[in-house]
């Protein structure tokens, strides 16, 4: 079984597999995130492979740590693969539900999730990142802002 790609490196078919059974497929699937292809056979299982010449993974950062404090927010930024060509489109996805209306290199979020950018080149060329997980948690502290509103009891105290 052979497959192709439909990206300007390669021109031939690339061999999937030697001394497979002829069997009928049910589905074929490319995926991206995990770098692999995947086949169905109908009724014999699943056969998996490594993507030749694998789709490049942007990553995303954060500005913040993985937790976020209620009333807080925090900018993700997709950093594209190094040979990106410059006219990238962007989509954002949580817990792998598209992020409507997000379509820039960066975008705030107020919520917990896994948090996943698709990058698209102007050449077609396009990958999806590993996830990256934001949690919402109660924090709890005393904030710089808030210190006037601060009172120790009981006041005066007994010399402890």
């Amino acid at each position: 079984m052979d497959y192709s790609s439909t990206n300007d490196e390669i021109e031939e078919w690339i061999d999937f597999g030697q001394g497979l059974p002829n069997v009928s497929i049910s589905e074929i699937e490319i995926h991206y995130a995990s770098k692999k292809i995947r086949v169905a056979k109908y009724g014999r299982g699943v056969l998996e492979s490594e993507l030749y010449g694998n789709a490049p993974l942007p990553t995303i950062s954060s500005n913040k740590s993985d937790v976020l404090c209620p009333e807080e927010n925090a900018t993700l930024v997709a950093n594209p693969w190094e040979t990106a060509s410059k006219n990238l489109n962007y989509k954002w996805f949580i817990n792998g539900t598209e992020i409507i209306n997000e379509y820039d290199s960066s975008i705030n979020v107020t919520k917990g999730g896994n948090y996943t950018v698709e990058v698209t080149d102007s050449e077609g060329k396009s990958g999806i990142s590993n996830p990256l997980r934001i949690k919402e948690d109660v924090c709890v502290g005393v904030y710089e802002n808030s210190l006037e509103d601060v009172s120790i009891s009981p006041n005066p105290t007994k010399g402890y």
